[in-house]
């Protein structure tokens, strides 16, 4: 695979579900100069790889990488047909909502809209939609509910196909970045990537959270209030959240340039707008650094070109105010929601003011240097003239301390390209053998480490074998939920979209009350 052919295909995989959302959910009026925005980004993003056909994955390599990308989705639960963990539940409410509902997916029970990061589901529910008509088409005999749980099962697998599909796109920058040629080299890296993690296990034995182990459940909430979820976690609870925006971050590492920073940092908005701020950490401070780059060798005017260029503007005008809007009318972001907010809740973006004592602060320094300081020990010396590491390091210390509407998210969310970063310096110090130049024993020694971390990824796996081997079947979905339209659930939707939201008053598609 050639460099040109991983890049467009990439921006494809991100850009796609943001034309879907675009026809599906915003007025013609708005959609028509946004639709013709994304068509003139392509087009210069195309041209822009038109000369870089120099082959950056080995062909050998193409098919065992989409053959584990499917195993290690099908075992986190995706596409229904393995054992799910408990945050599946409103997952599959999502994204059977997005497939039976009309757009935009309006609750007349409760009168609130879903208001969510949908963008993950956006492909897979329109296979879903697709087929919704097509078996009502063919077979009119069969119930509405037949129907659609027939096409909630086609929709799952398409799911299962477009997910296994962004996590190969990973790996396949993972392959390019470290320009692994050797089949041993890419196996390793592999699984180093896919299985990273810090060291809850020894957090556990320090907290003696045993309990954790033993039922077999998240070890990760052994510091209580913070988490740095594993990739596999990731991958297992919120694939929604990671999977683009692991792509994203990889496309970042190998920008030279700032002429397409903004346009991949919006691209995150419509998956995870909290790894949108962790985003901003990390291209504000390797923008920092080419912009005094630039200055020392006077190309300051060729900088500026590259800060206004025409993809970094576009996306700026017409793609971030639409998910702005949409996202701010959230009832967990919003704090005048309070009929959905639980009582006692508060929405916004709060300081997490309750870990700040002696055991809370304690906690979190035990808690950043398992999860992120140890690893940081063996990158120092390789790292420490890098901004971006410095900024990673510090940015992980206080991120625990915020948070957004009543849960922890912001902790896990944010945190996400910050890990895969550190992730990637770790797999390259390893299987590079670039600690190993030095003395073998830090290489062993990181290799400890590393292996430490996999028993969260490893639980993670254990938990839905263990799960499956217990109740002799293998399709232990988590779907109890069904729809939200039901109950208010302040997390994902608006309330009284048509008087309290911008986006849904004068932006979307008409809501009929």
């Amino acid at each position: 695979m050639t460099n040109k052919k991983l890049k467009l295909i990439s921006y494809m995989y991100l850009i796609i579900p943001i034309i879907i959302f675009v026809i599906g959910y915003i007025r013609t009026v708005v959609a028509i100069p946004i639709i013709l925005s994304i068509i003139c980004v392509l087009k210069i993003i195309y041209n822009q790889c038109k000369e870089e056909n120099d082959i950056v994955i080995p062909k050998k390599s193409i098919l065992p990488i989409f053959l584990v990308s499917i195993a290690i989705c099908f075992l986190g639960g995706h596409g229904g047909l393995w054992y799910q963990s408990s945050d599946w539940d409103y997952r599959n409410a999502i994204f059977r909502d997005l497939i039976n509902f009309d757009w935009p997916v309006y609750y007349k029970v409760s009168n609130t809209a879903l208001t969510y990061y949908i963008g993950q589901w956006m492909f897979p529910a329109v296979i879903g939609k697709i087929f919704i008509k097509l078996i009502e088409f063919i077979f009119e005999f069969l119930s509405t509910k037949m129907v659609q749980s027939i096409s909630f099962c086609i929709g799952n697998i398409a799911l299962l196909a477009w997910n296994s599909f962004g996590v190969a796109i990973t790996l396949f920058w993972l392959v390019k970045t470290l320009k692994l040629k050797k089949k041993s080299k890419i196996i390793l890296a592999t699984i180093i990537f896919l299985f990273f993690s810090g060291l809850d296990i020894i957090g556990m034995i320090i907290c003696r959270s045993n309990s954790l182990l033993i039922e077999g459940i998240h070890i990760e909430w052994w510091a209580g209030n913070f988490q740095y979820s594993s990739m596999i976690t990731q991958l297992f609870w919120v694939f929604n959240q990671c999977i683009p925006i692991w792509i994203i971050t990889f496309m970042f590492f190998n920008e030279k340039k700032v002429n397409n920073y903004m346009l991949l940092i919006i691209l995150s908005l419509p998956f995870s707008p909290l790894a949108f701020v962790g985003f901003i950490l990390l291209f504000g401070t390797k923008a920092i650094e080419l912009l005094v780059i630039a200055i020392k060798d006077k190309k300051i005017k060729e900088f500026m070109k590259d800060v206004f260029s025409l993809q970094n503007i576009l996306p700026l005008i017409c793609i971030f105010p639409i998910y702005l809007l949409y996202y701010l009318g959230n009832a967990s972001v919003n704090a005048s929601n309070i009929n959905v907010i639980h009582e006692g809740d508060k929405g916004g973006f709060n300081f997490f003011s309750e870990i700040v004592t002696p055991l809370g602060i304690c906690i979190l320094i035990i808690f950043w240097f398992l999860e992120v300081g140890i690893y940081g020990i063996f990158l120092i010396k390789t790292h420490k003239k890098k901004p971006l590491f410095w900024v990673i390091m510090i940015s992980l210390i206080f991120i625990p301390l915020f948070r957004v509407g009543y849960a922890f998210d912001f902790c896990m969310r944010a945190s996400i390209p910050l890990i895969v970063i550190i992730d990637l310096w770790i797999v390259d110090l390893f299987v590079n053998y670039k600690l190993y130049e030095k003395t073998k024993l830090g290489t062993c020694i990181l290799g400890i480490v590393i292996l430490l971390g996999f028993c969260t990824s490893f639980i993670e796996v254990y938990r839905g074998v263990r799960n499956v081997y217990l109740e002799k079947r293998i399709d232990l979905v988590c779907d109890n939920i069904k729809t939200l339209s039901e109950e208010a659930y302040s997390n994902f939707v608006t309330e009284v979209p048509n008087e309290s939201s911008i986006f849904f008053k004068y932006i979307s598609k008409k809501i009929d009350n």
